[in-house]
């Protein structure tokens, strides 16, 4: 497994945020690992689990927002982690999120959100 510098963990944060940009599923799912996993922080529950779950679960979202935008607002990189407030637009109301990714190799391994 290769070892990733903060500028290419921060990079593969950014190309999935790009492809969630971009509302491309197939895209958007290829960036995390294929037994990633997201998980709401507040609550621990598991909201997807497997790169499929993540794709099957973001493809609705992105039909119905064609307009979906997340900027980043601030971020840190510690490690194999990438810390990112993020405000989401394009939906009924603006949301900001709190998002932490696990980045292992080239892809996201975990990712954890709380608004």
């Amino acid at each position: 497994m290769p070892v990733n510098t903060d500028q290419t963990l921060s990079e593969i944060v950014h190309n999935q945020l790009d492809a969630y940009n971009n509302t491309d599923v197939e895209e958007f799912g290829r960036w995390f690992a294929e037994d990633a996993v997201i998980s709401n922080l507040s609550t621990g529950a598991d909201m997807a689990q497997g790169r499929s779950e993540i794709r099957d679960q973001y493809a609705p979202l992105f039909q119905e927002y064609p307009t979906l935008q997340c900027e980043v607002l601030t971020e840190l990189t510690l490690g194999k982690f990438v810390f990112c407030h993020e405000r989401v637009t394009g939906m009924d109301e603006p949301l900001e999120v709190f998002a932490i990714y696990l980045v292992e190799g080239d892809q996201i391994q975990r990712l954890w959100l709380t608004k």
